[in-house]
């Protein structure tokens, strides 16, 4: 018999709400960590510029903080469009107004809680086959701040990919994450093993309800930044929240040995359990090419079906019919 486990706040009291965790699965404790809101930096890093309202902050006051950013936020502090955010953070930047700018950051122009702290009543538990991972116990609106991408942040060689300090990292692969953008010749790499928040726990889905942007607020350096998760849809209390690792991430463990599958369960899932009957293609080592291109394959077919699915969001929303029916529907 399976004795269940839990924890009452993985933060420890540094969170606004408790984050308990729970294992009904198996007897494995929840990992040791710090858990830390912001991500922690191992380096100074520069200044950036700020802007000089003192008037509130607009793009029609000519705010250089909202003209900067590539998002835009609604008067309730809403993501516009999050639904249309690129699965790249480096794509979709946020420039928050700050302390060393002439509105103090008492503005509107926040996309984070102004204590940083978790608002989210949130909760980490134990799948079957994915380890850890974190739900909310109530519901969040598409569009809507999650939390930052916590962790211990490191210096990174660009292009090879490699973190100055590689030498003195003992963490397992599963808590180490590398960003990369090849546009801007940059990237970062960012552990979880002694520094994390509830995002250490966000599994990867093929078809997620969280993806990220590239939060600037005091400091401007690609390779040092702040990531926040948005909601890119409405999420029910109950749901497990997740973003997509990237088809780098998933084409590397699809063609590594041990063989890997996807247990996120989604509908247009790149590789789930029952590709098992398919591995015997794969079977030889030869075979590995034809199976990474198999996979690059299924990764661009889920991205054209993505993408027919925006288009006809967009080009329902453009009708006034439908939209009226789709008011009414709501309602």
């Amino acid at each position: 018999m399976v004795h269940s486990v839990s924890g009452a706040d993985i933060s420890n009291g540094r969170a606004s709400i408790p984050i308990p965790w729970v294992n009904d699965v198996d007897d494995v404790e929840l990992p040791n960590f710090d858990y830390q809101f912001l991500p922690k930096f191992t380096e100074s890093l520069p200044k950036r510029m700020f802007c000089a309202c003192r008037d509130g902050c607009s793009a029609e006051k000519g705010c250089s903080c909202v003209g900067m950013s590539t998002i835009k936020l609604s008067k309730s502090g809403h993501v516009h469009d999050a639904h249309l955010l690129s699965e790249n953070a480096f794509d979709s930047q946020f420039f928050e107004c700050s302390a060393d700018c002439a509105c103090a950051g008492t503005c509107a122009n926040r996309l984070a809680p102004a204590n940083d702290t978790q608002r989210h009543q949130l909760q980490i538990f134990k799948t079957p086959k994915a380890g850890f991972a974190c739900k909310t116990m109530k519901a969040i609106r598409k569009g809507s701040f999650v939390c930052f991408l916590g962790g211990e942040v490191l210096p990174t060689d660009y292009p090879t990919i490699k973190p100055k300090d590689y030498e003195q990292i003992e963490a397992p692969d599963k808590v180490c994450f590398t960003f990369i953008d090849n546009m801007r010749q940059a990237a970062f790499f960012i552990r979880f093993d002694k520094v994390a928040n509830e995002s250490r726990f966000f599994n990867s889905s093929c078809c997620p309800n969280l993806r990220t942007v590239h939060l600037f607020r005091d400091w401007l350096s690609p390779d040092r930044p702040l990531v926040a998760f948005i909601a890119i849809c409405e999420i029910s209390a109950g749901d497990e929240l997740s973003h997509y690792y990237g088809d780098r991430w998933i084409l590397d463990r699809l063609c590594a040995k041990p063989k890997s599958i996807c247990c996120c369960g989604a509908p247009f899932c790149v590789w789930p359990p029952h590709a098992n009957r398919r591995e015997d293609l794969f079977s030889r080592p030869k075979d590995r090419q034809l199976k990474a291109k198999t996979v690059r394959a299924e990764l661009k077919q889920r991205d054209q079906r993505r993408e027919a699915e925006r288009r006809g969001t967009k080009k329902r929303r453009m009708d006034p019919e439908a939209a009226a029916v789709d008011q009414l529907e709501q309602k």
